[in-house]
């Protein structure tokens, strides 16, 4: 029995490595074991997959028709069901509804920072006149007083 359960824990680690153990095979060779009955199911499967994925002609081939139709078709089942796994993690996180964090109304969002703007030197606006404070112009342009010295 733990023999069994080796040998089968053994395949399995193998299987795992299919492109390790089949990506430099050449075409001719995957065509052969792909064709071969003697071979485990899930290894000329692999072999088709292989084929298909490298382009070569050889996947066209009268034999391996069944294959390839059964490849194709859960690559598309396995695409539609990551599109539904996305759209249903992507409703989660949102709670199933457009969530609103307060931006401009009416417009597209403004950032104050760019990457224009990023490293270029401050600008500060020019200093008002004296005209424009409140204070009385005469007193800004009096000199302050000093305390008296310390002998």
């Amino acid at each position: 029995m733990n023999e069994e359960i080796a040998r089968k824990s053994h395949a399995d680690e193998l299987f795992a490595q299919r492109d390790a153990h089949l990506g430099g095979l050449p075409a001719n060779v995957l065509l052969d074991l792909a064709r071969n009955e003697a071979a485990p199911r899930e290894w000329r499967k692999a072999a088709v997959e292989l084929l298909l994925d490298k382009g070569y002609r050889q996947a066209n081939h009268p034999e391996l028709t069944a294959v390839v139709m059964e490849i194709k078709a859960e690559r598309a089942a396995r695409v539609e069901v990551e599109a539904v796994v996305e759209t249903a993690v992507e409703e989660d996180m949102s709670g199933g509804r457009h969530v609103d964090f307060g931006g401009a109304q009416g417009g597209a969002l403004t950032c104050g920072v760019t990457t224009k703007n990023l490293m270029q030197d401050d600008i500060f606006p020019a200093p008002p006149s004296a005209a424009d404070c409140f204070v009385d112009p005469e007193l800004i342009a009096a000199e302050p007083e000093l305390p008296p010295a310390e002998n």
